[in-house]
């Protein structure tokens, strides 16, 4: 049968939990809840139709002792990341199908618009599918062999040397987020093929907003949106680069550098940004990420001066990527 009319889907890519300077800062619910909501509104409480919701999630493995040439590890660890994924979705899809909290889990999946699907599902049950992103083998063995390379940092000597750990370690992030995403369009086109007037809701780190060249707008009408409280990391920029061309190796050394000089400003004022988020009593996340603001521009000003690859020691804490 053929398929008729283009499917609504959202697209939003946000900040998601995270830290900067070593210092925790949670999804930028304003951003989150003003996309996904009206959106809502508008597909399933006005027109009456369904939505599904695609929720990010990813994890790291363990995969010390497993040879991915032995038939046998590959299917244990195949195993291993095919069970953690269900597990995760039977503990956070069904409540919210039911228009039920998740308990302990929402501090990841609470981006701002549960609330609102709790009460669309509490009086239609299943009105708004919740689907949590499925993981992958492929992703789980990069996201190891990134950790490896990543603990080399903190043997390197010269920044020279650390530059090129820091240049592997985002080609890893890329490869990572970029699978990731496409895993996640390949799940919303096949809700297409079953149910093709049900709206899609796509939430995503702003690393992946790269990914909306892998829909096509004669299969969906696309609304796409983003934003950031702060500035997003170099790392960042390259990784949605690297969704749509090839990166050539000056551009990832390039941003590798700019990397270590945010990671190194940000981890030593990181403090200071706190207490100022904190002054009377409360907790001002805005403030706290305009560190990612100052930390750029620290980089880009370094750049500018030709003293990039050249300007003094670094704090180093690992490596400034990781998977958005």
């Amino acid at each position: 049968m053929a398929l008729v009319g283009r499917t609504p889907l959202l697209l939003a890519f946000g900040e998601h939990p995270a830290e900067c300077g070593g210092i925790r800062y949670g999804a930028d619910k304003r951003f989150f809840k003003s996309a996904v909501v009206p959106f809502l509104e508008e597909h399933v409480e006005r027109r009456g139709a369904k939505a599904a919701i695609i929720f990010e999630f990813n994890m790291g493995f363990d995969l010390q002792g497993y040879d991915r040439l032995n038939p046998a590890h590959v299917k244990a660890v195949h195993d291993l990341v095919a069970q953690t994924g269900k597990d995760m979705g039977d503990a956070v899809s069904p409540s919210l199908d039911a228009g039920a909290e998740i308990g302990a889990n929402a501090y990841w999946f609470d981006w701002g618009f549960l609330d609102k699907v709790i009460a669309i599902n509490s009086y239609k049950p299943g009105r708004v599918k919740n689907i949590v992103e499925p993981l992958g083998m492929d992703t789980a063995w990069n996201m190891w062999d990134q950790a490896l390379v990543s603990d080399a940092m903190r043997k390197a000597g010269t920044f020279e040397e650390r530059v090129e750990i820091e240049k592997e370690v985002i080609k890893y992030s890329a490869r990572t987020c970029i699978q990731r995403s496409r895993r996640v369009a390949e799940l919303a086109r096949s809700m297409r093929g079953q149910e093709p007037q049900m709206a899609i809701v796509i939430p995503r780190g702003y690393a992946h907003s790269g990914m909306v060249a892998f829909f096509g707008q004669e299969e969906f009408a696309i609304t796409c949106v983003s934003h950031m409280r702060g500035a997003p990391r170099f790392s960042t920029d390259i990784i949605i680069e690297a969704f749509g061309r090839e990166v050539s190796e000056d551009e990832w050394r390039r941003h590798a550098a700019l990397s270590l000089r945010f990671s190194s400003y940000a981890l030593t004022n990181g403090e200071r940004f706190l207490r100022e988020a904190c002054k009377g009593g409360g907790y001002d996340e805005d403030t706290l990420r305009m560190l990612s603001v100052e930390a750029r521009r620290y980089a880009l000003d370094l750049e500018a001066r030709g003293e990039l690859y050249s300007g003094g020691e670094i704090e180093v804490a690992g490596s400034a990527a990781g998977i958005k």
